[in-house]
């Protein structure tokens, strides 16, 4: 049956109508799946980065408008702060910056705004909420983020690099003030030893009631302050003559206790805690003595109302995660002495130049400023480690480390009283690169009876050898000597002459020394600047030997 034609056309019309609508619902239901799917891929892409940005060992964040937006766990953890803490409304960025670092941070966001490039890595002090200072680099890049820039920061802690850094300059700037030290001593022991020598010589010539014998007195009183110091000084840069033995800690410190107390007065408690069963050191006893005197000395001025010091001992071991923090020991067993006393403590700044020589905390005239560097000098040369701690109102804290030996104790004998001046007809054979030195040398074996035969350089003293070589007694050499060491001329003359003595004279050792193992027992050697007495003594000692 036919149906009206306009009625057909209104159901076309229809359902045309109805094909759009459904048409609108599937893109609509197609709009919503894709947003879904988009929803659902961002959500999974956030939580990847998120997992990649908390996977990392460096402490992340995204900056935008001062607030952070993003910190992973490792940021959390080093500045002691959550997501929620960075998103209190009162929070800013500068807090997590140390007062001193401020105005390095706020001038690098006033620059970056007004569009100037800026390096992307930097260092600065930041705070953590706990108030703790932590040394960072922070590499930073800019990215687009919401309707602006955002920062992406990594920041690394590096207080430990920042440590050894300071610890390497600390240690390169004692070093070169040691080589300058030890030049210089060198150069002074060489003016002393001609000093003492000359006068040393005046005063046996003159008569005991004549006036200028008090003048002389007062010249060789400051010779030997001056000698001190060059020893000090010498001790600093490890470069003094040593006679090290094997000793045992324990016993040094006893047997010095009791010079200890006078040292420290009566108001001042001494508390010696001997460890158990110490093993044995190899060191200098007068340089370790040396140590424990200077350090009381310290320790009684710093309390100067009373107190107590403390010397303890034990054994340790420094391991490998100790060396890693301070590059130059060596790992492996030491033996370790402690000082502890109540005084008045130091300050940071103080604290960093207490080594350095001539560095004083006193006023003038009460101290050279040279205990504590000689302290420095020989626990090195010993081979050990020197730490301290310290705070102001709060004591110090001396540790030294000295390393241990598996030897038993040397017996150490009292050296036998000699004769004053002794005499002699032998010929001696004296090699001094210093004219002084060496004429003043000349002029006390001449007046002592000796036959004298001299020489100023290694070369010399070979020609002088060709002529006289079986006349000669004993040779006196300087260690250092420009062309030929006095080591290795006494060695040449020796191969030609077996039962050639030798007697070694210097200011201060050098690997020159050690390599020809000058330190042992067998070495004959006095060290400048000498008097005639004591040159005298040694030649005696050595050629009736």
């Amino acid at each position: 049956m036919d149906k009206n034609p306009k009625k057909v056309v209104g159901e076309f019309k229809k359902a045309q109508d109805r094909i759009r609508e459904l048409e609108a619902e599937i893109e609509r239901i197609r709009d919503i799946s894709e947003r879904k799917i988009l929803e659902q891929s961002l959500k999974e892409s956030e939580e990847r980065y998120r997992q990649l940005i908390e996977s990392q060992n460096d402490s992340i964040y995204v900056l935008f408008n001062r607030k952070f937006e993003i910190i992973n766990k490792k940021f959390s953890d080093m500045f002691k702060l959550t997501l929620e803490d960075v998103n209190d409304p009162d929070f800013d960025f500068i807090d997590l910056v140390a007062p001193k670092s401020r105005f390095l941070v706020e001038d690098r966001v006033r620059k970056l705004a007004q569009g100037i490039k800026l390096e992307p890595k930097y260092e600065f002090t930041a705070l953590s909420r706990d108030n703790k200072e932590i040394e960072v680099e922070a590499s930073v890049s800019y990215i687009k983020y919401k309707d602006g820039i955002g920062v992406l920061g990594i920041v690394q802690d590096i207080s430990e690099r920042k440590q050894l850094e300071k610890q390497l300059l600390q240690a390169q700037k004692l070093e070169g003030i040691g080589r300058l030290a030890g030049g210089i001593a060198h150069d002074f022991n060489n003016i002393l030893t001609s000093i003492i020598g000359y006068v040393g010589l005046i005063n046996i010539k003159i008569p005991v009631d004549d006036p200028c014998r008090d003048y002389i007195q007062q010249i060789l009183k400051a010779s030997d302050r001056a000698t001190t110091l060059v020893q000090q000084l010498l001790a600093f840069s490890r470069k003094a003559i040593t006679k090290p033995r094997i000793i045992n800690l324990n016993t040094v410190i006893k047997n010095f206790s009791k010079m200890l107390q006078r040292i420290l007065g009566e108001d001042i408690e001494f508390e010696f805690i001997p460890g158990p069963d110490i093993d044995n050191i190899k060191a200098d006893p007068v340089q370790i003595e040396q140590i424990i005197m200077n350090l009381a000395v310290n320790s009684r001025d710093a309390m100067p109302q009373g107190g107590k010091l403390s010397i303890e001992t034990k054994t340790c071991l420094l391991d490998e995660k100790y060396v890693h923090k301070y590059p130059y020991v060596k790992a492996g067993p030491y033996v370790l002495m402690m000082f502890s006393d109540t005084g008045s403590g130091m300050n940071e700044e103080t604290l960093s130049k207490i080594f350095e020589p001539f560095f004083t905390t006193k006023t003038n005239g009460e101290g050279t400023g040279l205990g504590l560097s000689m302290v420095y000098g020989i626990t090195r040369q010993s081979g050990g480690h020197i730490t301290c701690y310290s705070e102001v109102n709060q004591g110090t804290i001396f540790k030294i480390y000295l390393p241990l030996v598996d030897e038993p104790a040397d017996n150490i004998a009292s050296s036998p009283e000699l004769a004053v001046f002794p005499t002699g007809t032998e010929t001696i054979l004296v090699v001094e690169d210093d004219m002084t030195v060496r004429e003043m040398i000349v002029d006390i074996l001449t007046q002592s009876g000796y036959q004298v035969l001299v020489a100023s350089s290694g070369n010399e003293t070979l020609s002088i050898w060709e002529r006289k070589a079986n006349e000669i007694d004993l040779l006196i050499t300087d260690v250092v000597m420009p062309g030929m060491s006095g080591s290795e001329l006494a060695k040449r003359l020796s191969q030609k002459k077996p039962q050639l003595k030798v007697l070694y004279m210097s200011g201060y050792t050098l690997r020159v020394i050690s390599q020809y193992d000058m330190e042992g027992e067998d070495i004959a050697f006095i060290q400048k600047p000498f008097n005639a007495t004591d040159l005298t003594i040694k030649i005696r000692e050595v050629l009736d030997t």
